[in-house]
């Protein structure tokens, strides 16, 4: 379920990338540097500095993926390695739910593990099951599982009118999901959802403080 960042399809991304970042470098310089009136035309110039900085951006994002997804909830503690080694020794179990408005849900867990929306949480460190309006009007749901140090995993949007019969399923597996009030206001608040997550960070210090908080 760990997915490999270097794929094909990115490795000729970023080759396409960087060469049409060289051209546009050797244009920007010609019309700069010209020779006539024509060719120092700094409005061209403008734009080629603005297709640069975007095909640089491009270029940045391929060849320096960001963070990890799988790491959200243990990047402060656990490196990309040390996860992968710990979820290769587990047995996942998957759990899919189908609505006809919401349409399919899927979730993996073992005994330790709960794997949602490509992120690895340690069972331990689940706070609860947040439940919310994804907007005032909307007719449809946020599901997302809080965890113990402040970070929040939107999971799945479901339609309102489904969304008791998909919770419930949900609790019948998972009894980390009690839906608490003080939970999910702790999580909706801003300044107390920083808060916890400056209480989890000032109480587990190092990686062992964590493998002991989160029973891996």
């Amino acid at each position: 379920m760990i997915k490999r960042i270097w794929t094909f399809k990115r490795i000729i991304l970023a080759i396409i990338t960087f060469m049409c970042t060289i051209i546009v470098s050797v244009s920007l310089q010609k019309s700069i540097m010209g020779t006539d009136k024509l060719q120092r035309d700094f409005g061209v110039a403008f734009l080629f500095i603005v297709v640069l900085v975007c095909f640089l951006y491009f270029l940045y994002k391929l060849l320096i993926p960001k963070s990890f997804r799988c790491m959200t909830v243990v990047k402060k503690y656990l490196s990309f390695r040390e996860l992968k080694d710990r979820i290769n020794n587990e047995s996942f179990s998957k759990v899919v739910i189908d609505e006809k408005k919401s349409g399919k849900i899927e979730l993996y867990y073992s005994s330790k593990w709960i794997y949602a929306d490509e992120v690895y949480i340690p069972r331990k460190l689940v706070l609860d099951l947040i439940v919310e309006r994804k907007s005032l009007y909307s007719p449809f749901e946020k599901l997302s599982i809080a965890t113990k140090n402040g970070e929040n995993i939107v999971f799945a949007i479901v339609d309102i009118e489904e969304a008791e019969t998909i919770i419930k399923s949900l609790q019948g597996i998972f009894e980390e999901f009690t839906l608490d009030f003080n939970n999910m206001r702790k999580i909706q608040n801003r300044l107390l959802r920083k808060e916890i997550k400056q209480e989890f960070y000032k109480r587990v210090i190092n990686k062992e403080d964590f493998l002991k908080e989160s029973g891996l």
